[in-house]
């Protein structure tokens, strides 16, 4: 339901029990966003470790172009 619409509902109440009602919808609403919130954060984590096991394998591939390198006489530090 559209916020909006939901408005035009309300409006139409008694307000002995609109404010209850309302209550319970920000209850209902502050709880979903709280999974959302925590999804979001699941995800980060996730994308955090996917972005240190990259640092770790460009680390690992960079000394060993330079361990080739310098094997074959190239006698400098590579940097990708």
């Amino acid at each position: 339901m559209k916020i909006t619409d939901m408005n035009e509902q309300t409006e139409k109440l008694p307000e002995k029990i609109k404010t209850p009602i309302l209550a319970l919808i920000e209850m209902k609403t502050g709880s979903g966003m709280e999974k959302v919130l925590q999804r979001f954060e699941s995800i980060e984590k996730r994308f955090e470790n996917i972005e240190k096991r990259l640092e770790n394998e460009i680390g690992a591939r960079e000394s060993k172009i330079n361990i080739l390198l310098w094997a074959n006489g190239g006698g400098f530090n590579y940097r990708l």
